[in-house]
Formats: C-alpha cells, structure tokens, sequence
C-alpha cells in the first residue's frame, strides 16, 4: 500500500502580546489548516497554566515582548514543565532585537523569528519546526504545489488539487512512480478521501483543463518537462509526472 499521503496538521499554542495579531492569527488558521491551534492567548503565565492543566502542542510561539514574563525566564519555565514533553519553542521578536537571537538559542528556545512577520511565514515556520520526516516531507509537498499553482495563476483548484496534493505526495514518499498505474494511484487516493477512483480521475481531468486554460505560457512550461513543446494539453498521467518532477525540485531546496 505504501506509506500514506495525509499530511496531519502541527498543533501550536501561541502567546502574543498583540491583540489585533492574535486575532488575525486565528482566522488565518480557518482557512489554513496545516496548522492547529490549541489556543492564542496573551500571556506567558496563560500558556504555562495550560500547559499545566495537560495542553501538550508540538510548538510553543512565544512573543518575546510578553509584558508580564521575563521571555529567557518564560523559555526556561516552558522546557521545566514535564519531563516527557518536549516541546518545540518558536520567540517572535522585533528585528531591532536580533543581538538576542543567540541568547535565546542558548535559554532553549529552537528557532526565532523576526516581527513584524506575515502570518504565512509564521504558520510555515510552525510548520517546519514542528513536523519531521514523512510529515515534513508531507507539508514540503503542499506548500511547493500551491506555489506552484500561484505561479500559474491558478485560483479555482477544487478537489482536483486535493486529490493532485495526495497523489503527488504518496509518489513522492514512495519514490516510486512507476509502482502505480493511474488507474491504481485514482484508487488509492479515493481510499483516502472515500470516493471511487474514478471519480477522482473526473476531478483531475477537469482540473487539468482549467489549469490549461488559466496560464497558456506556464502550463506549456510545465509541459516541456515531459517533452511536449507543441503547446497542447497533456494528459492526466502526463500532467502529474511533471508536477512530481517540479515539486521534487522545489522540495530538495526545501528540506536541505
């Protein structure tokens, strides 16, 4: 069957001390589900209550600029809370405060990143910092495709590109494309979503199309990879050997 293609998304509690970033956090994560939030609270003492009463995220972000909490004392009191949790501590902090950056490696922190920052690049920090192996490789994939099709222009993705993100990320954690036929990938992803495989072949073929439709110039681009240069539509087989190959590019830049 092969190793399975889901990506699960990060769990994070976040403590920021911003109120208006705190909530543009939270409706970023309706839409973004990658990661999932525990809670986004404004305190550091609210994180460690809990963490106390049993929350246990993958990610900790802390705002170094927390006002009740000294942010090293924070970090120390965050890698003390139980001994089998281990979790991963993320500190914010203003750019003008980079000459703190090796301090708080030091304290404990795992990685820092510098406000202001885009709620994207947080959650993708969340994301890299938090998940390994598989499930790393999982989210490379997903975030290489939907560049990718940012790239194209490509706005109505439907469950064809559910079905593609799936599709691409079992072949790429396999390492083995020609194991599958496409009629047996179609039903492998359908087991996934819990429909007939050939109805997931439908959504890719309609997906196919829109996609050649939306950027003549990058699909013919696309299309090179497999050899095709006269401009036409590839088929469905075709279309996801070159977005594996392309991914894979992005992805060994990715997870260096």
């Amino acid at each position: 069957m092969g190793k399975t293609s889901e990506f699960h998304p990060v769990t994070a509690l976040i403590a920021e001390s911003d109120s208006t970033t705190r909530r543009a956090i939270q409706i970023f994560a309706e839409t973004h589900t990658e990661v999932q939030l525990c809670a986004v609270v404004a305190t550091g003492q609210e994180m460690v209550d809990s963490l106390e009463q049993g929350m246990r995220p993958e990610v900790l972000v802390v705002d170094a600029l927390l006002r009740d909490i000294n942010v090293y004392s924070m970090i120390r009191r965050l890698n003390g809370i139980a001994p089998d949790y281990h979790p991963c501590i993320l500190v914010t902090l203003v750019g003008a405060a980079a000459s703190q950056n090796e301090k708080l490696l030091t304290t404990g922190a795992n990685c820092t990143i510098f406000k202001p920052c885009r709620i994207p690049d947080l959650f993708d920090a969340i994301c890299t910092n938090g998940a390994c192996g598989d499930r790393l490789t999982a989210y490379c994939v997903r975030k290489s495709l939907y560049d990718l099709l940012g790239r194209m222009h490509c706005r109505n993705h439907g469950f064809g590109v559910n079905y593609l993100e799936a599709a691409i990320t079992r072949v790429i954690l396999n390492e083995d494309r020609e194991r599958y036929t496409l009629s047996q990938l179609c039903a492998l992803v359908g087991e996934q979503f819990q429909v007939d495989g050939g109805a997931v072949r439908s959504a890719l073929e309609r997906f196919n199309r829109s996609l050649y439709q939306s950027d003549p110039e990058a699909y013919a681009r696309l299309s090179r990879l497999k050899g095709i240069d006269d401009g036409s539509r590839m088929t469905v087989s075709e279309l996801l050997d070159a977005m594996t190959m392309s991914v894979r590019t992005e992805l060994d830049g990715r997870l260096e």
